[in-house]
């Protein structure tokens, strides 16, 4: 990522704020809610970028019951991966330009889950967006 131009880190920041945004997470969990780039794909030859990885991380997300239900747990992460991909419904080129016409999140994963009773101390997701593809 250190040889990743300012003109695609800039748009980089602006993909951050619309999932933020338009997920709904940054109004419901204000202070508690942490995107950051986790990895870029460059190729400095081509002057293209092919992946892009974000990590989302939660912090004291309040889980109903998940203490004596154990599937509102799956629930929870359900809900949340849900509104982290509609804010992830944007399509880019490979330099990074966006497109309203197709979807290039490739997916929403699970990176780690810390269960406290009825409450997630916290809970981390990868968010997987491949620029110039559409899923």
């Amino acid at each position: 990522m250190k040889n990743l131009p300012e003109k695609y880190l800039s748009k980089i920041k602006t993909m951050k704020n619309i999932i933020l945004t338009t997920s709904g997470l940054l109004s419901e969990y204000g202070g508690n809610i942490k995107l950051e780039i986790g990895d870029v794909h460059y190729n400095q030859n081509t002057d293209k970028v092919y992946e892009i990885v974000f990590e989302l991380s939660l912090t004291d997300v309040y889980c109903p019951e998940c203490d004596f239900e154990p599937s509102m747990v799956s629930r929870i992460i359900e809900e949340i991966i849900a509104k982290i991909l509609k804010g992830c419904q944007f399509g880019l080129t490979d330099e990074l330009q966006f497109k309203n016409s197709y979807n290039s999140t490739r997916g929403v994963l699970l990176y780690d889950c810390k269960l406290w009773r009825d409450n997630f101390e916290k809970i981390t997701f990868g968010i997987f967006i491949d620029p110039g593809q559409n899923f």
